[in-house]
């Protein structure tokens, strides 16, 4: 496959995902795929593993959407497409922490970019890695407190 091609599929990917159609989206993806989500260190293996991981991600957050028309910023080399959104919802249901506590809805929007990194192989996504800012969707969330001073705005001394 050339990058092009792998590119408008990761656009179908991604209008899938819009479209909340989960078995669509799921034909995308090989069924021993690795995917390496922000908040894991170890990759989701195979398909029905990751299928679980968004549909908990989703459940948290019913009207999430990526805005990829256009991307913000995409490209490729041999089998790898890269691409960089925007990606946004609202959180209308409990989420789960990494350590298994529940984080009750807090109704709140957040808005942050978006990136994904993904390998083809005849037209299957065999590895993702997702990227997005963690930290500035929980503060948007009101779960992590805002910083009322930017690390730029702070001294730098030298010692």
């Amino acid at each position: 496959m050339t990058v092009k091609k792998n590119l408008k599929l990761m656009e179908a990917v991604d209008n899938a995902w819009n479209n909340k159609d989960w078995d669509l989206l799921s034909s995308f993806y090989d069924e021993n795929v690795e995917v390496y989500w922000p908040d894991r260190m170890d990759a989701l293996r195979g398909k029905n593993e990751y299928a679980k991981a968004v549909q908990m991600f989703v459940k948290g957050f019913p009207d999430i959407h990526i805005e990829n028309k256009p991307y913000r910023i995409c490209f490729g080399q041999d089998d790898w497409t890269c691409t960089v959104a925007i990606m946004n919802g609202t959180n209308k249901a409990s989420m789960m922490r990494p350590d298994g506590t529940q984080i009750s809805p807090t109704n709140k929007t957040y808005r942050t970019y978006f990136c994904r990194m993904v390998r083809w192989d005849h037209s299957q996504i065999v590895e993702e890695w997702i990227f997005y800012d963690m930290a500035n969707m929980m503060k948007q969330l009101g779960l992590m407190p805002q910083e009322s001073t930017t690390m730029a705005e702070k001294p730098v001394v030298a010692t």
